[in-house]
């Protein structure tokens, strides 16, 4: 919750002229959402990771904006709430389970990270392809390659005893598959919290117009 927290809504358009560093901590998606829309998602998404609402209570609160915001542009509108729904929660909660696995109580009797898919007839070729994937966990290769690593990624990191049979493989070249671009990357230790000044008077004013938010 905390690491959504910090991504500040923003349309495509303005996400173009924020500096690497900006985009990294803002919150969009496809589709030419207007900032109130855009705002609205955000929140709705927030009360999801906060109540552990579902995918159905999500479409119903932000379905009639985002509807009337595309106007038939979206081939599969239903499919798209919904991978907007599975891509910030899927992130979000990779994103905690990260900062748990760093927490050095953690790291000590679990230095080993471990990529662990589904592996159903869902799973993409990328996570069939990096599942079971054993290094330490500060291998440089988790920089490119912390779920989720695609649109709609279902997999996790998982953290391993030195002991743990499966632990053995962390010496094991991984395997050469990218992410797709703007997935897999590891959240950075100043990755939570974002900077007034990245953003435009109005990105912020909309950001910051919700009663959850912490004085930054």
């Amino acid at each position: 919750m905390r690491w959504f927290l910090g991504r500040v809504p923003v349309t495509d358009a303005m996400l173009i002229a924020l500096s690497v560093e900006a985009q990294r901590r803002a919150f969009w998606f496809a589709g030419g959402a207007s900032l109130a829309v855009v705002t609205d998602v955000w929140r709705a998404l927030d009360q999801t990771l906060t109540t552990g609402g579902t995918l159905a209570d999500f479409k119903a609160t932000v379905g009639p904006a985002l509807l009337a915001q595309w106007q038939g542009s979206v081939a599969n509108p239903a499919w798209r709430m919904e991978l907007i729904f599975r891509n910030a929660t899927q992130r979000a909660y990779s994103f905690g389970r990260v900062e748990q696995l760093r927490d050095p109580a953690v790291a000590r009797v679990r230095p080993i990270w471990f990529f662990d898919a589904v592996g159903d007839a869902r799973t993409s070729e990328i996570c069939r392809a990096l599942d079971g994937t054993t290094l330490p966990a500060d291998d440089p290769w988790w920089a490119a390659h912390t779920p989720p690593c695609h649109h709609g990624c279902r997999s996790i990191v998982r953290g391993l005893r030195a002991s743990d049979p499966r632990a053995a493989r962390a010496g094991n070249p991984p395997p050469l598959v990218a992410s797709q671009t703007g997935f897999g990357t590891l959240p950075g230790e100043d990755d939570w919290r974002p900077r007034q000044a990245d953003y435009p008077p109005e990105v912020w004013d909309a950001y910051s117009n919700n009663p959850r938010l912490r004085p930054q």
